[in-house]
């Protein structure tokens, strides 16, 4: 591996607070390309490495921490560390991994849009329709149901003609980098965050409304003359209502079902026998997962923060906004929360290029890059 020159440390120390010139982040670059890749490194050999640079750069501090100056060696311990760190995730990611990876330029990273109105919806007949496909305030039939999307977007379905046989299924679907807005037939209005999958009847009839959601989605059901129950079914539990406004958080990645009431009453009912219903009022969650079933008080209006255009921190909920963005911006992100919790309690808009993201998350002191390998894979680096 190629020494490390106080010049380089300095550099690199530069960018990682994001403060290094064109000519600097150049030399920095052509510096980590002349390092020797070629040869295939035993994990022995990889700890040796680790282990040599850290003793050369503490052995850095202890030199400069005799000098007269009492500010110099700070910033030096300050840019030994940010060296060590991105030197040690270089380091993992080639020699483990078999992947080189670098920085995003600025404007690579001003090129990564956050995400947008994206879904499909297929059919009983099992037609796919991609929703970008159809203009705005265009309509299509289908049976005895009218599709239409509005100026703003969104997906409304109709009757032609009143019915009270449960119709045939369709399924909305978003992709990462993806939501949606649907008001279904008989009223209830349905937001479906990135990644996400909600079957649903073209029309409900006069029993039960049952819909089944993977992924998340923000509710707001419409009572209906005949009272009828709405409810929401995922993998583990089912959500019971009349007319109410809650969010549902059912992502197969998540260890836990988050269902969160902001108006009205719910009752959510887990499907093993031996765990009991539990009924919720307004900012009052209940959390599933395979050990347990439990009711806590939270803030609804933080939970259904990317309704509205957030990512909304609280200060415990770090490492559900952190896949947030993970989906929103469809990226990968390497977090360890056990090395560097993040506690930070704030609102960051979606609607930021990921440079413009990065910035912000920096201010608020959660340490953010980016990094690409020659396969175009993208990594967001939190710690």
């Amino acid at each position: 591996m190629m020494s490390i020159n106080k010049k380089i440390i300095n550099i690199l120390t530069k960018y990682f607070r994001r403060e290094e010139t064109d000519e600097e982040r150049k030399e920095l670059y052509t510096w980590y390309d002349q390092i020797d890749h070629s040869e295939a490194i035993s994990q022995t050999k990889i700890n040796d490495i680790q282990h040599r640079t850290k003793e050369r750069l503490l052995h850095s501090i202890q030199e400069q921490s005799s000098k007269k100056s009492s500010i110099k060696p700070l910033w030096t311990k300050i840019s030994v560390a940010a060296s060590l760190l991105l030197i040690s995730y270089f380091s993992y990611n080639h020699f483990v991994t078999g992947d080189k990876y670098r920085p995003l330029t600025d404007a690579q990273l001003a090129a990564i849009s956050p995400g947008a109105n994206k879904a499909t919806i297929t059919l009983s007949s099992g037609e796919i329709i991609n929703l970008d496909n159809l203009e705005n305030n265009q309509s299509m039939t289908v049976d005895n149901t009218v599709i239409h999307k509005d100026l703003s977007g969104q997906i409304t379905y109709h009757l032609k003609q009143q019915d009270n046989k449960s119709s045939r299924t369709n399924t909305m679907q978003t992709p990462k980098a993806g939501q949606y807005h649907i008001v279904l037939s008989d009223g209830t209005k349905v937001f479906l965050n990135a990644e996400s999958k909600l079957t649903y009847p073209e029309n409900f009839g006069s029993g039960d409304r049952i819909v089944e959601l993977e992924g998340e989605g923000y509710f707001e059901v419409s009572k209906t003359a005949l009272h009828s129950r709405f409810i929401v079914k995922t993998n583990w539990q089912s959500t019971e209502v009349l007319g109410t406004k809650f969010n549902i958080n059912a992502y197969k990645n998540e260890d836990a079902v988050k269902t969160t009431l902001a108006e009205g009453s719910i009752r959510v009912s887990p499907h093993e026998q031996n765990k009991k219903s539990i009924i919720l009022q307004p900012n009052q969650q209940t959390i599933l997962n395979q050990h347990e079933f439990s009711k806590h008080q939270v803030d609804a209006s933080n939970v259904i923060g990317w309704t509205r255009g957030l990512f909304c921190f609280d200060g415990t909920n770090s490492e559900e906004i952190i896949r947030q963005i993970s989906r929103w911006y469809d990226i990968d992100i390497e977090y360890n929360k056990d090395k560097n919790p993040i506690t930070y309690s704030g609102k960051i808009p979606k609607n930021l290029s990921l440079d413009k993201l990065i910035k912000l998350l920096n201010y608020a002191d959660i340490n953010a890059y980016a990094v690409t390998n020659q396969k175009n894979e993208r990594k967001l680096i939190i710690n």
